[in-house]
């Protein structure tokens, strides 16, 4: 297990917590992410807000980073991997992917942004699926997705935070893992890096892993 991560039992299998906001699958060689956003900076470039082009290729740099740490020969996305339609972001993706030489299989489950046709999935060499059951987990896109038949439900599309208060009146929404009990799932947070925080308010014997500083993920029980 790598130095900052959190080990956690799910379904049959566990995850390793990353501090980066991925998740690594030891069993699967997989690494999990969800909400990249991937083109969301160039969309809104183009209807003339200024955000800067370096958005997009830091995302990938840090994705590259933790496939390379981990050792990844799966990446599997929990839905939003490219934001809207295509654009020039769309070619560094291309590029992105054919450099990910020891990257045997990307496999994206649906999300509501990802918008683009099945022949341009191809191209670039994602599979897409609705939904993925395997070793008593279930991987959809969002929370509201789930359904009786569901093993342990992995998720996002929520861009889930938590407000930390300091010991003065100052205080800081910091992205997390919500591992909600009562519906069994572990909802992840957003790794894109232009993708902001969505306040959550767990509830009692729920639980939130908080990759903080970059370094290292905590558990804080609620």
């Amino acid at each position: 297990m790598s130095e900052g991560t959190v080990r956690l039992a799910v379904g049959a299998t566990t995850l390793e917590l990353r501090p980066d906001r991925s998740a690594f699958w030891p069993s699967r060689q997989a690494l999990l992410v969800a909400d990249v956003h991937l083109g969301k900076a160039g969309h809104f470039r183009r209807h003339g807000l200024a955000v800067p082009g370096s958005v997009n290729a830091d995302t990938m740099r840090r994705l590259a980073d933790a496939l390379a740490a981990t050792g990844a020969t799966t990446l599997i996305v929990l839905g939003d991997l490219f934001h809207s339609d295509r654009n020039a972001e769309w070619d560094a993706f291309i590029d992105w992917r054919a450099e990910q030489v020891d990257l045997e299989r990307v496999v994206l489950v649906a999300g509501n942004h990802d918008i683009l046709g099945a022949e341009d999935w191809s191209a670039a060499g994602v599979d897409v699926v609705e939904r993925w059951d395997e070793a008593g987990l279930t991987l959809t896109h969002a929370p509201e997705d789930h359904r009786p038949d569901f093993g342990v439900h992995l998720c996002g599309h929520v861009h889930p935070g938590v407000r930390l208060q300091g010991a003065g009146r100052q205080s800081l929404t910091v992205a997390c893992w919500w591992r909600h009990r009562a519906l069994n799932q572990l909802v992840f947070p957003a790794f894109g890096g232009f993708t902001g925080k969505h306040r959550i308010t767990p509830a009692k014997g729920d639980a939130v892993y908080l990759p903080v500083t970059g370094r290292q993920v905590i558990e804080k029980a609620c």
